[in-house]
């Protein structure tokens, strides 16, 4: 079967116009903020996405193929290609930092909600360009192929782009639903958003600060444009941000189920239970620990502190309120470990989401069973549903796939890493795309010290955690290839 490119390039079009309109809002900043260099940036970098995304939409656009699976994985590859540039022009045309691989770095890192910086410090960077940087993450959270699958209206091309950009759907929802769920995914994400907004307005934060801890919070990506996170603002912020940063991480369709007051599937959502045990009770013992180590002095503190950073790591965030990187050891290991986990399915977190983990422990405690009971017959459930075997088997070899890759991660970053921990962390807080982590690069989730290749190789892995690791993986292996 030949590959259709004609949909690949229309759809790259649709997204570099989209992009050029994009690019406008800062321009808005910048002549707010007098900041004339970076201006020049931007308005180059509409132009340049325009020039190249009108002429392909318009080339392409009458006959209109809907692309097949092939198509759609090469689609991603190309549209998440060419977004990452177009959002890297401005770091690299306004003369802040000229490297390339630095400039595609930041962008790739916002975009797929990581909140990493090759950048030596963020707080001496234009507001126009922090701005920027912010708005690509919210605009990652809410998940680019989500909104080009309203653009491109009701067509099998934008379900079979839903399928990929969300795969936990499929347990819940059927094929012809995904366009409106799509749309109650982005209206949802919207209010949560304007919500946070307006209660840190109300709290005296600045419509700036309010903003930006906003798109960070929702969009689960933990990129601020301070030098310490959170560690700067009260008890206040901290808590209505650790409060988004949880209502985010929920699948957002549960919100449109409260609304029906669907209480009893609410109830028996084995996802949200999960995730919101997991996150009391690692909480409740990174607590303990640093009381016993005397890290705190009160427990209630302990407490406030432990919580913060639970959330924010099991929510794959990376926002932080103290140094937690002179944490004991128990508590640091604990707390990478939850970035593995991430929030629940079709929500704004990155790594292996919680529905998968449900099904491994399903799937582990049936292996007991049998072991006793060979001839025993005992499906697997989630919310009252059976798991097909082929679904199951999907998810353990995701999980296989996931832990390979990190492995790689390990052995390509051991290369330059300065010490063990940056070695382990690093690739952790990358993949599973929440930036911050214990090593070289810090709470702060600087990497400016990597060389340029190990740039582009990170932005690789933030990319193949972003999209589910299967979109780029697939396009470069034989089995693509194959005509069968």
């Amino acid at each position: 079967m030949k590959m259709k490119f004609r949909p690949i390039l229309r759809i790259t079009g649709i997204v570099l116009c989209a992009q050029a309109a994009l690019l406008l809002l800062p321009v808005l900043a910048c002549v707010y903020w007098n900041e004339p260099l970076c201006l020049r940036a931007f308005l180059i970098s509409s132009g340049l996405s325009l020039l190249v995304g009108a002429p392909l939409f318009v080339l392409f656009a009458r006959k209109r193929e809907a692309p097949g699976i092939r198509e759609a994985l090469v689609a991603i590859l190309t549209v998440w290609l060419a977004i990452s540039l177009s959002a890297a022009l401005p770091y690299y045309l306004s003369d802040n930092h000229g490297s390339i691989a630095s400039s595609l770095f930041e962008s790739v890192s916002a975009l797929t909600t990581t909140g990493a910086t090759a950048f030596e410090s963020m707080a001496f960077l234009p507001r126009s360009l922090s701005f920027w940087r912010s708005l690509c993450q919210w605009i990652g959270g809410v998940g680019i192929l989500v909104t080009l699958s309203l653009l491109l209206g009701g067509t099998h091309g934008s379900s079979t782009l839903m399928r990929l950009e969300s795969p936990g759907m499929v347990m819940y929802e059927n094929t012809a639903r995904y366009q409106v769920i799509a749309k109650r995914l982005v209206g949802t994400y919207a209010i949560l958003s304007a919500l946070q907004f307006l209660l840190l307005l109300l709290g005296g934060c600045g419509p700036f600060d309010s903003m930006i801890i906003t798109f960070s919070s929702c969009a689960t990506g933990g990129a601020t444009c301070y030098a310490q996170s959170l560690t700067q603002f009260g008890g206040y912020v901290r808590f209505i941000s650790a409060l988004f940063m949880i209502l985010a991480s929920i699948n957002l369709t549960f919100y449109y189920s409260l609304w029906k007051k669907e209480f009893k599937k609410i109830a028996a959502g084995t996802e949200l239970r999960l995730f919101l045990g997991l996150i009391i009770c690692a909480g409740m013992v990174v607590s303990l620990d640093l009381l016993i180590n005397r890290v705190y002095e009160s427990f209630g503190e302990a407490l406030r502190y432990g919580m913060f950073h639970t959330v924010s790591f099991a929510s794959t965030t990376g926002l932080y309120t103290a140094d937690c990187s002179s944490w004991p050891s128990f508590s640091r290991i604990l707390l990478g470990l939850l970035t593995f986990t991430g929030g629940c399915s079709v929500s704004t977190t990155g790594a292996i989401k919680m529905f998968r983990l449900a099904i491994l422990i399903k799937l582990l405690k049936r292996s007991f069973t049998l072991r006793l009971h060979p001839l025993a017959v005992k499906g697997v459930k989630i919310d009252g549903k059976p798991v097909s075997h082929s679904f199951a088997n999907a998810v353990v070899a995701f999980f296989f796939t996931y832990i390979a890759v990190y492995l790689l991660g390990v052995f390509v970053i051991s290369f330059e890493a300065p010490d063990l921990q940056t070695a382990f962390f690093a690739p952790a807080a990358l993949l599973n795309n929440v930036g911050s982590g214990f090593g070289s690069m810090g709470l702060d989730a600087c990497y400016a010290g990597f060389s340029p290749f190990m740039k582009l190789f990170m932005c690789l892995l933030m990319l193949a955690g972003r999209l589910e690791l299967y979109a780029v993986i697939l396009p470069f292996t034989k089995y693509f290839r194959s005509e069968h």
